[in-house]
C-alpha cells in the first residue's frame, strides 16, 4: 500500500500565505507609492493583502540591523533617540513612526533625521550609484515627509548592504518644492470622491499593476471587500475619523471592518 504523503512541518515557514490586516490609516512610508488610486484602495480596504511569511522575515531582519546600525553610529559621535515617534499626516489619515532623529555629540541643537535601510547587493549598488533620489524614490519620499513632520532639515540615509555588510551614507537635504507635493498627494488621497488615475498604461498587463495586491479590483475582476469604508454610507472626517451618514454614528475601527445589514457599496467603486 502507497504511503500518503505527510506535510512538510517547515512548509509553513517558507511557504505560507498570510492576509494582513489593513492598517486604520495610511502609512507615511507609503506616501512615495507611484499609483494614487492604490493608496486610495488602501485607505478604504477595498482589497485583501496576502503576505508571504518570507516578507515577514525580511522585516525582522531589517528591525534587528538597527541595533547594530546604531550602535555604529555611536562610535562616530552621533547618538540618537525618538526611535518609532509617532507622526501625524493629512487629515490625521496619514501616519509614520521615525527610525530615529540623530545629532553629533558636540552639535546638540543640530537634529537630522535617521533613516535606516536593509539592501541585497544588487540594491546597494545601486542606491551607492544612483544616490537616494533616483535608485529608491519612495524612500526618498518618505524622509521628505518625515522631515516636514519633523521639522529637521536634512536626514542621514543610512543603508546596510545583507551579503557584506558594508554601509553606505548619504545626506538628504529637505526639498520644500517635493513636500508641497507630497502634502496635495495625502489630501487627494483621502479627500477626493472619485478614484484617481491609474499608474502606467491603464492596462492589467502593466508591470507594477501585475504585482499589485488591489489589481484584481482595480480592474473589476473582484468586487472590493465589504466594510463600512466601501459603503455608500460612509464620510471621511479630519482627525482620522470616520462617520456613517445612515445611522448618524461614528464609526470605530472595529465597527468599520465588517460593515452591516444596510451595506450599500460606494459610488466611487461602481
Amino acid at each position: 500500500m502507497a504511503k500518503i504523503p505527510q506535510p512538510d512541518p517547515f512548509d509553513d515557514l517558507n511557504h505560507k500565505l498570510v492576509e494582513q490586516k489593513l492598517r486604520p490609516d495610511i502609512g507615511l512610508s507609503q506616501v512615495g507609492h507611484t499609483c494614487h488610486r492604490y493608496l486610495q484602495y488602501y485607505h478604504y480596504w477595498a482589497f485583501s493583502e496576502w503576505i508571504d511569511t518570507s516578507v515577514f522575515r525580511l522585516f525582522e531582519v531589517g528591525h534587528a540591523a538597527e541595533a547594530v546600525m546604531k550602535a555604529d553610529l555611536r562610535k562616530v559621535n552621533i547618538q540618537t533617540h525618538s526611535s518609532q515617534k509617532e507622526l501625524i499626516g493629512a487629515g490625521g489619515h496619514w501616519k509614520g513612526h521615525i527610525d530615529d532623529l540623530g545629532y553629533y555629540t558636540n552639535k546638540v541643537d543640530d537634529e537630522f533625521l535617521v533613516e535606516y535601510k536593509t539592501h541585497n547587493d544588487a540594491n546597494f549598488r545601486k542606491v551607492k550609484k544612483e544616490k537616494v533620489f533616483r535608485a529608491m524614490p519612495t524612500h526618498y519620499d518618505q524622509m521628505q515627509a518625515y522631515m516636514d513632520g519633523t521639522k529637521t532639515d536634512k536626514a542621514l540615509y543610512m543603508a546596510l548592504n545583507k551579503n557584506t555588510s558594508h554601509y553606505y551614507f548619504e545626506w538628504v537635504e529637505k526639498d520644500d518644492e517635493r513636500i508641497a507635493t507630497l502634502r496635495r498627494k495625502q489630501m487627494e488621497v483621502i479627500a477626493s470622491d472619485v478614484l484617481l488615475p491609474r499608474v502606467g498604461n491603464d492596462s492589467p498587463s502593466w508591470f507594477i499593476c501585475k504585482m499589485c495586491s488591489a489589481s484584481a479590483v482595480c480592474f473589476g475582476k473582484k468586487e472590493p471587500r465589504r466594510s463600512c469604508r466601501t459603503c455608500q454610507y460612509v464620510d471621511v472626517l479630519d482627525g482620522g475619523l470616520w462617520s456613517c451618514s445612515k445611522h448618524k454614528c461614528g464609526l470605530e475601527v472595529k465597527k468599520q471592518r465588517s460593515g452591516c445589514d444596510d451595506y450599500q457599496l460606494g459610488v466611487m467603486f461602481k
